[in-house]
């Protein structure tokens, strides 16, 4: 500095005097710099990485210089530059910077006016190693929102850093002595191991690679539980809410929004994030039988994790105490029966609950007990509806009042069971009787117990039969027997305790001890006596008594409609197989079974001039119930 002061002085002075003096004077100094120029040494200077690579050196025409080389990787610039008017008279230091990769160790570069060798100036570039990068972060879970900091020894003003994974990049700004590399643009997943590279670059070219492991991300930040949970119906009037969370949090947004249809509206509150917790207060009461939603976004924890999806949680504020549960169908009660009443909250004690629920078709007395309300019926008539009405204003412990009316509709039984006879085990043989019409249908199955589907099939008919009682026509009565053999049934076989084949015991004219199988000759398989058999006796008997317009029975299996040929039996089991697609062997059973049949209940039947027809089912132990449901409400209105 002390120089340029002198320098500057005589400047001035010169400027003073005339213009031949000036001109000697200029000439003066120029000889002047030149013999410095050509004797002194090369000056050493140090690179530096971390800002700009300067020197103190006085250059003479600082506009004239050029380099005299020009693979040195380097290039230079005058700096503090004086001036006499408009001419750049002297620079008082030279920068350098690099234009290529900087080698270790030393570099000359020299500078003259033109590039020639008057007045050259060498410089000796000593070249350092760039700055180390430590890794260490690189060994624990990273963050996948945050920006990595990866620290260098030094700071670099020279190199760009970037991280790789697979074919995504990140940028790694510089900022002090370290990068800060833009792992969100990397759309990395938590909890997931990746192949990290931290390459070096230099003018957007890859130049090293510095770090190659695999690393991994933070394990996702997750709700753990809350004081709501998804899809809860809340009965009280809450004033706050928590959510827990598996680890402690920063920040995040957590909002309530009212839900209304298509529209969405958020509720005014206060939320606290404290630890692993976060506190919702709600400003106001929240509305009654209304829907809300909760989401938590943008949450980051402490670790630098976040949810791995915005958290979700759907509510739903309850109206006043509803029912949520009856005890009972809305048919097949019994003629006594206590009917109950859950309520989906407790009901407040000190309501006449006669003044709010009420009952009619049936005498009731109604009492309740908390979230219950018990009515009670004795000896009600068969195929009695009951209706029980629950008017608006019904409060709940927590003061809510119930707005919406309620009703429900039930009915006692419509059939009547009958004992119609027991089996050789002393099992009951139960007929179900529908209506009280004077002309009968009579439906059977499991007379041969390996056959269940035929028994399946008519107990299902039976709840058929008891949901659609009241279309039941008034002139029609519908007996049902679906186990008529039940020993053989629970013992899985075609034959009785006695093993006798029941359909072989009826006194058809062709009855005989000994019957035709398909796997041959059973002697005595047909009982001993027509009718020997306590099964066979009930079927007969009730048959005898009900003389049925129709009778209709299930067997297995087959795919098959036969016919006694009585009456119209023909053209009904022939309506029946085009129903429900089956094949007909009416008039040619024995050609189809492949075996003579004697004893037969449908032969016998026909005899006594009542139609029948029999069913084999596709499969022996399938229920084929709604397959049939049509033709067999057609066989009711026969």
């Amino acid at each position: 500095m002390l120089l340029k002061q002198k320098i500057t002085s005589l400047i001035k002075r010169a400027s003073q005097l005339s213009t031949r003096v000036k001109i000697l004077t200029a000439a003066i100094f120029f000889i002047i710099l030149i013999f410095f120029a050509i004797f002194l040494q090369d000056k050493v200077v140090r690179f530096s990485y971390a800002s700009s690579t300067c020197v103190q050196q006085l250059t003479f025409l600082p506009s004239l210089s050029k380099s005299t080389k020009t693979d040195s990787g380097f290039t230079f610039k005058n700096d503090d530059i004086m001036k006499l008017g408009n001419v750049q008279l002297l620079s008082f230091k030279t920068c350098f910077s690099a234009k290529k990769v900087p080698k270790v160790g030393d570099t000359r570069l020299s500078i003259a006016p033109f590039g020639g060798w008057i007045a050259k100036k060498t410089f000796r570039l000593k070249i350092p190693k760039p700055p180390v990068v430590s890794a260490e972060v690189l060994t624990r879970p990273i963050p996948i929102i945050r920006p990595l900091e990866i620290a260098l020894s030094d700071v670099d003003s020279v190199f760009d850093y970037q991280l790789e994974v697979g074919e995504r990049t990140a940028n790694c700004p510089h900022k002090d002595s370290a990068i800060y590399c833009d792992v969100a643009s990397l759309q990395l997943v938590q909890g997931q191991k990746y192949d990290v590279k931290l390459v070096r670059l230099f003018d957007k070219q890859k130049v090293a690679t510095l770090v190659s492991k695999s690393v991994e991300t933070l394990v996702a930040t997750n709700v753990a539980s809350s004081s709501v949970s998804q899809g809860q119906v809340i009965y009280d009037k809450p004033k706050t809410f928590t959510f827990d969370f598996d680890k402690e949090v920063i920040k995040g947004d957590v909002v309530l929004e009212k839900i209304e249809g298509e529209k969405r509206t958020i509720v005014p509150s206060k939320v606290v994030l404290a630890g692993k917790r976060s506190t919702v207060a709600i400003e106001s009461e929240l509305n009654r039988d209304t829907t809300y939603e909760f989401s938590i976004d943008k949450l980051e924890a402490k670790d630098g994790s976040t949810l791995p999806v915005p958290y979700k949680l759907n509510f739903k504020m309850s109206d006043g105490p509803s029912v949520a549960n009856v005890n009972v169908g809305p048919t097949g009660l019994s003629l006594s029966k206590t009917i109950v009443l859950t309520f989906d909250q407790p009901v407040a004690e000190n309501q006449d609950i006669t003044k709010f629920v009420s009952t009619s078709g049936v005498p009731t007395s109604i009492s309740r007990s908390k979230d219950q309300v018990f009515v009670r019926y004795d000896n009600a008539p068969i195929c009695a509806d009951l209706n029980i009405n629950i008017k608006p204003g019904l409060t709940s412990t927590n003061g809510i009042v119930q707005n919406d009316p309620w009703s429900f509709s039930t009915r006692t039984i419509c059939h009547t069971t009958s004992v119609i006879g027991y089996s050789v085990l002393g099992r009951s043989i139960l007929a179900y009787t529908f209506g009280s019409g004077s002309t009968t249908v009579l439906f059977t199955g499991g007379i041969h117990g390996s056959e269940p589907s035929g028994s399946y099939i008519m107990h299902d008919f039976i709840s058929y039969l008891e949901s659609n009682a009241k279309k039941i026509p008034a002139n029609k009565k519908i007996v049902v027997v679906p186990e008529v053999n039940p020993d053989g049934l629970a013992a899985s076989s075609r034959y009785n305790a006695n093993n006798v084949n029941i359909d072989r015991n009826f006194p058809s004219y062709n009855w005989t001890p000994n019957i035709d199988t398909s796997s041959g000759l059973i002697v005595n398989g047909g009982g001993s006596s027509a009718l020997s058999e306590p099964e066979t006796k009930a079927l007969a008997n009730l048959t005898s008594n009900l003389q049925p317009r129709l009778e209709v029975s299930f067997h297995a299996r087959g795919n098959l409609v036969g016919a006694n040929q009585a009456g119209d039996s023909v053209s009904i089991g022939n309506m029946y197989a085009s129903s429900v697609g089956y094949r007909s062997m009416i008039g040619q059973a024995e050609e189809t079974m492949g075996y003579s049949i004697t004893g037969e209940y449908e032969d016998w039947a026909g005899e006594q001039g009542i139609p029948a027809i029999l069913i084999e089912l596709p499969t022996s132990n399938s229920r084929h119930f709604w397959a049939h449901q049509s033709i067999l409400w057609r066989m009711v209105n026969i």
